[in-house]
Formats: C-alpha cells, structure tokens, sequence
C-alpha cells in the first residue's frame, strides 16, 4: 500500500498574501458597519469641539524625552488656567492596547462590532462584543506620578485629551502620553485642531511664550534684582548648550544617573557626547531665548546661564574624542575655550550682562558612590583645567560680565 505524498508547503509570499487579503477583507466590513452605525462618541465629543468633520481634522505632534513630562502637564495645567478652563480629561477606550497608533487614528477607530475591530496599523484583532475589552464611547483618563524631587511626587496625565482654545480662541483638543510603557522612554504632546495653523498656535512654544513672561513679572514682584525664563525650553539645562556647540554629536550614554524618592530609585542613562570634528560656535546658543527674556524683563536683570566649559569634558572625558581630531588634550581645550569666548562675546552684544557658569561634575569628586564611575571620565586634577579654560572666556576682549561660579573646588 502505497502513502500518498504531501502536496508541498507553500511559498512565503503566498501566504504573506493570503494574510493581507483577509486583513482587507475584514478592514472593508469594520469601515462598512462603521459607515452604517456613524462615528463614535468619543470622535463626536472631539468634532463636536473642533467644528468639523474628523477627515479634516489636523494634527501637530511633537516627542518628548520623558523626564519631560512632568514640564508638559505643568504647561498645560497653566495654560488651561490662564483660559480659566475646567474641562474634564478623557480618552479613547481601550487605547492601551494600540500603543502604536496616534492620537487622531486612535479616535477615529470604530467602536466594537460583533467582536471585531481594528487594534492597529500591524493588523485586526479579535475582541468580545461591545462593551468587552476597552469598552465602548468615551474613557476615563490614565494617571501616573513623576519624581520632581529627591522625596515628592506629583500627578501627570499619562494618557488623555481635553479641549480647550488656541490663543487666537480656535478650538483645539490636546492629547498626552507616556510612550515608555511600550517603547523608548517618550512622552508625546499632540494638538489637534480644524486648521494647523490653530494647532501650531496651541504647541508647547506657544505655551512658553505665554508662560515665561509671568514667571518674570513673578521673579520682579517679590523683589528678585535678576529674573530668569525657567529654562522652560530646554530638554536639559546643560546638554541642550553642548549639543548645540559645533563638532559635538550625541553618542549612547553608558553613564546611569540615580534619583531616590519615597517610591524608589529612578535611574536614567542620558546620551553621552562624541567630537567628530574641530569644537567650534556654529551660532549664538540661547539667543532667541534670551532676547525673549530680554524684552520682557521690566526692574530686573536678565539672566542666562550656561554649563561651564568643564561639563564638555566631564561627560565624556578623553574617550569622547576621535584622536583623528584631537591628538592632543590641549588642543580640544583651546578650541573649547575658542567657542566659549565667541559665545560670550555674542551674548554680551545682545545685551547679556549676567552670564552664569554653572558646574555641577565636580561636586562628584565629593560624592563617594559615584567616584568609581566618574573617576573615569574626570581627568586628574580638573581645578587647574577649568581654571584655565575658564580665563581664557572670561578675559575675551574685556566684556563686562558678572559671572557667578557655582564651582565645587
């Protein structure tokens, strides 16, 4: 008796094919049922606001490093307090298991039918019927805390939207949330809007700017003689200026950075630095920022600070260098100390007279756990070399400047 032969498996592709096709075959009957049953509630609460239909609706989005995202809610919370604004947060139903698709396809996903719907851009998934998984209409907000201090916590949005208006009072629905649950540590702020130029209008910028010159007026009413933006625009205060000097670049950081609080230890291992080519100014770092500062400070001072010359150094140490560029350590702090005094210089002629240079490395040097990770980055003896990169800025073409050193020596 003879057995039969086994028809060979099929190709690869074929099957790939197959898989598409059924994908588009059943994409066609969820859009088909959605047509039937209309939009869901929760795109009619967001069109409601917007004023028009959601195929016109634009979307301005921007990522964020987490850490971030405490400075985002507090943006937020004081822009919506400035339009005296009480909206409630909401979200869209089951939105935790499409952590792939935006805000605006997110809402515009049909509401459950007859088990089916689309979970994302990678493919269908099979649910229970409406009100089973995620449920249906509109969701509560999702909460979560943020470290803002060595033992206090505060509450941020960690996914939602709430309505509110742009500054030229357009409509706008704005939307956060943490990505790190399901990829790379990223906070999103995303604004939609009938019209990109009220979503642009309603960005973080546009926030900032409403925001910075309160904080100024606060700074000069309690009688402060130097007022400062917060440095509300940067990432971080110091690497946002290194990364903008010429001839740096951002390398993967293998350098962890700890916060305790009540609730535990938060680590975070920022991007390190690689110099590919001669350190140079490029442009004058901060000057938007601080002649923003500038024309709004009335009694006060305007002040800027900026990393000292030795945080370059101490976040990478010689291993940063490509030898092919600087051969010798000398020549890197020349060249360093060249872009500062070029930096100083521009400040100084837009009208900067309070530059601080501020350097936090050093006070490593006094911290026994971190020592055995920074004594690798730190040269010996760092004092001499600071000191004399820091003269070479200071005495450049004799600019009046009151520098205040927050040195640990």
């Amino acid at each position: 008796m003879s057995t039969p032969s086994l028809p060979p498996p099929p190709d690869t592709e074929d099957l790939r094919g197959l898989a598409r096709s059924l994908r588009l075959l059943l994409e066609i009957g969820v859009r088909t049922l959605s047509e039937d049953t209309g939009p869901s509630e929760l795109a009619r609460r967001v069109t409601g606001h917007l004023g028009c239909e959601l195929s016109t609706v634009v979307s301005v989005a921007e990522r964020f490093p987490k850490w971030e995202h405490v400075n985002i809610q507090r943006g937020i919370d004081a822009y919506l307090a400035a339009q005296h604004n009480d909206a409630e947060w909401f979200a869209a139903p089951g939105a935790g298991q499409r952590p792939h698709e935006n805000m605006l396809s997110l809402i515009s996903a049909p509401e459950h039918f007859g088990g089916f719907r689309v979970v994302g851009r990678r493919g269908i998934g099979v649910t229970g019927m409406a009100g089973g998984t995620g449920g249906d209409g509109i969701a509560a907000a999702s909460y979560g805390t943020v470290a803002i201090g060595p033992e206090e916590n505060t509450e941020v949005v960690t996914f939602g939207l709430v309505t509110a208006t742009a500054p030229d009072g357009a409509p706008v629905v704005i939307g956060v949330r943490d990505e790190s649950q399901f990829g790379p540590p990223l906070c999103s702020l995303e604004i939609l809007a009938a019209e990109r130029s009220a979503a642009a209008a309603a960005d973080l910028r546009s926030v900032e700017d409403q925001e910075i010159p309160k904080a100024v007026r606060m700074q000069e009413e309690v009688g402060l003689q130097s007022a400062t933006d917060g440095e509300w625009r940067r990432t971080t205060w110091h690497m946002d200026f290194i990364y903008a000097l010429g001839g740096i670049s951002k390398a993967p950081g293998n350098l962890a950075v700890k916060f305790r609080n009540p609730s535990g230890t938060i680590e975070w291992t920022p991007a390190a630095l690689h110099v590919g080519s001669k350190v140079r100014l490029d442009g004058t770092i901060f000057g938007e920022d601080f002649t923003f500062l500038q024309a709004h400070v009335t009694t006060a001072v305007p002040k800027l600070t900026i990393p000292s010359p030795n945080m370059v150094h101490y976040r990478g140490g010689p291993a940063m260098l490509d030898p092919d560029v600087y051969p010798d350590m000398e020549e890197f702090w020349s060249d360093l100390a060249a872009a500062y005094a070029d930096e100083v210089q521009r400040l100084g002629e837009l009208g900067c007279t309070y530059l601080q240079f501020d350097d936090t490395s050093l006070a490593y040097l006094n911290e026994r756990l971190p020592q055995s990770g920074a004594g690798r980055l730190v040269q010996p003896r760092p004092g001499p070399r600071l000191r004399s990169g820091s003269a070479k800025v200071l005495s450049w073409r004799g600019l009046s400047l009151k520098v205040r050193s927050t040195c640990a020596t």
